[in-house]
């Protein structure tokens, strides 16, 4: 749930935040995306697609935006496999549909 994603991202962005701390660097994910899946929380590497889990992956990356966007040692992230038209959606990992795409502009527009 909701509660577990954002205790999850809390607990890795201190992790995060503390190396970066160490190191006098920020970070940028390079990779930065959940599959359509049950599976999206345990396991966002995996392949398979649920068609029935869009709340799930909705959900994955509110928290995952959401951890990004109150952490000031995190200066960016690159959506994975993020298409241009014409193949704007994939088989997998697809971000580029109206639900993420909504819910990606509301981070990337809201006021800082």
């Amino acid at each position: 749930d909701a509660a577990q994603l954002k205790a999850a991202w809390t607990h890795r962005m201190a992790e995060l935040r503390a190396y970066a701390e160490h190191m006098n660097r920020n970070i940028v994910f390079t990779e930065l995306g959940y599959n359509r899946s049950h599976l999206a929380p345990v396991k966002p590497w995996e392949y398979q697609v649920d068609d029935d889990a869009h709340p799930i992956q909705e959900a994955c990356m509110r928290a995952a935006l959401q951890a990004i966007d109150e952490e000031p040692r995190v200066v960016g992230a690159l959506l994975w496999k993020w298409f241009i038209q014409p193949r704007s959606v994939g088989r997998n990992f697809q971000l580029a549909t109206p639900p993420l795409k909504n819910l990606i502009a509301e981070f990337w527009n809201a006021p800082k």
